[in-house]
């Protein structure tokens, strides 16, 4: 048995390495606040319509740097607990990377595990083995490296437990500081995130205390928990906050998240234990979980066999942790849930599982041992290879939305070879696209080979480029990827933009604008016809926050575009010094109208052909060929009828835009055509 423990403990170790060996890249990282400050100002936290959303991750790793430099506890995310915000925070500050304190938290909270598991199984081998599972749990060890606050919760509730179980094996001196350890440990569980299962904890500890210690200590635990709850906001009574304010935080959190327009898919944990499939909380589709692995569908089995069939070796302890793995279950079963919030159940799963196998000879145990150990190892590999190459997908919505900076930043393997700093290659690549008017980007992955061994792989895909004027054109690529520090990473070359280009060269736009026909009715009254109007552009560098609002207002209704909308086309991911076409006038302005507008120096007005409307609504009409989240562009080409007498006349009326786009050298001499189309002409409709 000696020696069997000692095995166990040379895996424990071995994971533990090959965690932080896999993700050597978020080590050698280095926080970088300027881009993730950009991230969070253009995401959807601060823009509601934006598309560069940023994930819980980064949203918690901005917020701590930004606690721990001063910004107050509630900054940008008031409905989310400080206590991991500031942990988080501080390992930026101080190390430079948040990792050093995710990595040393999940370590600690496995040899807590182990304590609590010797505590309560009262066996050293059976032990061993529960941390074993929960060492190769990809679940687990997955949130050793990320900036999430799953693990910091359940590290301080690991601490909660260990201490409970102290307290009532101590002396009554040495329980008061056992107890007092538990509370506020308690108290900051509930300050990591929304303490949905923190409730239960605390009514069983509170029973359990009472029950086998006496009223004295409980009233302690209580007391400590409600300090512990309190002191993470003792820098925000500092700035001068007061008490009640304290308490609208905490109101403000719950009616944060019932307030929630997420769909509660009932039961969709059950899919993600057994299944390894989670319902998409917004979508509904079906995702894969890349955590999952088989223990988790056996230990829910094993753990109700337990609960069915030994009933006799419940002690009040394991009591305790059944009603609280059944409680928090049911719970989370019944809310929009993700899967990571699993993390506080399945370590106690975990405990069930061994105690179930506890009467297993020695032989048995030893290939139990070797078979986790394999599968173990075989699955943190798998999680690993799975997560990275995500990257693809990441890349290629990046690169669909034009977000050049995150590509950079995030994507490119070796991005110092390029002699471009971030910003001069995004302003470079979006500048070259917007010269090509290409409004939107599609992006069809057609196959990949990413091999589970090996060092490059490929992935092919249709691309296609939707132009303001010209219509589309379409190009093949294959993406070549590489293993760089166990990451897969775009090996770029300048084709990955468009086929032939080169920094040196320009894509250049000719356009010779065709006409859609216009609607005449029975008077002669032209109801709807192009003619010339304004293209509006701000250039947000110029804004004056001021008169935002009222300017909105005032683009929104020359085009029937929401002003959140014109907001989010100008502020979600401009290029550097240049203003961002937003509408197109669908009616004349007034003179007061247009004298308004060139009042505002972030706004730009220009001549343009534009569809405009004279008596009958301007919604009849919608932009076909790609989606305009936040502008709107009329051009023929684009534009067709989609209700009422534009929709009627439609093939009469149709017309599109004609004109080239050449890609040039330094020179301007064209090394390739693009596009090259005829203007096309449509046909008035008389009524």
């Amino acid at each position: 048995m000696i020696q069997l423990r000692l095995l166990i403990k040379i895996i424990i170790f071995l994971q533990i390495l090959l965690i932080a060996y896999y993700s050597r890249s978020v080590f050698m990282d280095s926080y970088d606040a300027v881009y993730w400050k950009d991230r969070f100002e253009h995401s959807q936290w601060v823009l509601p319509l934006s598309r560069r959303s940023i994930g819980d991750d980064a949203l918690f790793s901005y917020a701590g740097r930004e606690i721990a430099y001063g910004a107050d506890p509630t900054f940008s995310i008031a409905q989310v607990p400080p206590v991991g915000k500031y942990l988080l925070g501080w390992s930026i500050r101080y190390f430079r990377n948040y990792v050093w304190y995710t990595f040393l938290i999940g370590v600690a909270s496995t040899v807590l595990y182990y304590y609590i598991a010797r505590l309560l199984l009262r066996n050293i081998m059976l032990s061993l083995l529960a941390v074993m599972l929960l060492i190769f749990d990809p679940l687990f060890f997955s949130q050793f490296t990320v900036s999430l606050l799953d693990l910091t919760q359940l590290f301080f509730l690991l601490v909660t437990l260990l201490f409970i179980l102290l307290t009532v094996k101590v002396n009554s001196k040495t329980a008061n500081i056992t107890s007092l350890i538990a509370g506020i440990s308690l108290g900051l569980a509930a300050q990591v995130k929304v303490p949905l299962t923190i409730p239960v904890v605390f009514v069983l500890c509170c029973y359990y205390l009472y029950r086998r210690k006496n009223a004295q200590i409980t009233i302690l635990f209580v007391i400590s928990s409600l300090l512990g709850y309190v002191i993470p906001y003792f820098g925000f009574f500092l700035k001068g906050h007061s008490f009640m304010e304290f308490i609208n935080i905490t109101r403000y959190m719950i009616g944060f998240y019932r307030e929630s327009e997420l769909t509660t898919h009932w039961g969709a944990l059950l899919s993600v234990l057994f299944r390894g499939k989670f319902p998409h909380i917004a979508s509904g589709e079906s995702i894969k979980v890349i955590e999952w692995w088989l223990m988790w569908p056996i230990s829910i089995i094993l753990f109700f066999a337990f609960l069915v069939s030994r009933r006799k070796m419940f002690t009040a302890e394991f009591k305790g942790v059944a009603w609280y793995i059944i409680i928090s279950l049911l719970i989370y079963l019944s809310i929009p849930a993700f899967p990571r919030y699993l993390l506080i159940i399945i370590p106690f799963l975990y405990l069930f599982v061994v105690r179930y196998m506890s009467g297993l000879k020695k032989n048995y145990l030893l290939i139990l041992v070797v078979t986790i150990a394999f599968y173990g190892i075989f699955s943190t590999y798998r999680f690993h290879y799975l997560k990275s190459i995500q990257v693809i997908d990441n890349y290629l919505y990046s690169f669909s939305h034009q977000y050049f900076h995150d590509i950079y930043k995030q994507y490119i393997a070796h991005p110092e070879d390029l002699n471009l700093s971030r910003e001069e290659f995004h302003q470079l690549l979006r500048t070259s696209l917007n010269d090509a008017q290409v409004r939107n980007i599609v992006v069809h992955k057609l196959k990949q080979s990413i091999p589970f061994l090996g060092s490059r792989g490929y992935v092919e895909a249709e691309i296609t480029y939707q132009t303001q004027h010209l219509g589309s054109f379409t190009e093949k690529k294959i993406i070549p990827l590489v293993k760089t520090h166990g990451e897969w990473l775009i090996e770029w070359n300048w084709d990955l933009l468009v086929q032939g280009y080169h920094p040196e060269y320009k894509m250049v736009s000719a356009i010779v604008r065709g006409k859609r026909g216009a609607i005449v009715d029975r008077t002669g009254t032209v109801l709807v016809e192009d003619r010339e109007g304004y293209l509006i552009s701000v250039n947000p560098n110029l804004l004056n926050y001021s008169y935002e609002q009222e300017m909105l207002e005032l683009i929104g209704n020359l085009a029937s575009v929401k002003p959140v909308h014109v907001q989010n086309a100008y502020l979600e991911d401009p290029i550097p010094d240049r203003a961002v076409p937003v509408i197109s006038t669908f009616r004349i302005p007034t003179d007061i109208e247009m004298e308004t507008l060139t009042s505002y120096p972030s706004v730009e007005l220009v001549p343009y052909q534009s569809r405009i409307y004279s008596g009958i609504p301007s919604t009849g009409i919608h932009n076909v060929n790609y989606e305009e989240c936040c502008t709107r562009l009329y051009s023929s080409t684009n534009y067709m009828g989609m209700e009422s007498l534009e929709l009627q006349y439609d093939d009469t009326l149709r017309g599109a835009d004609g004109g080239t786009l050449l890609l040039t050298d330094k020179n301007g001499f064209a090394i390739r055509v693009i596009l090259d189309k005829e203007p096309i002409i449509g046909q008035d409709v008389q009524l």
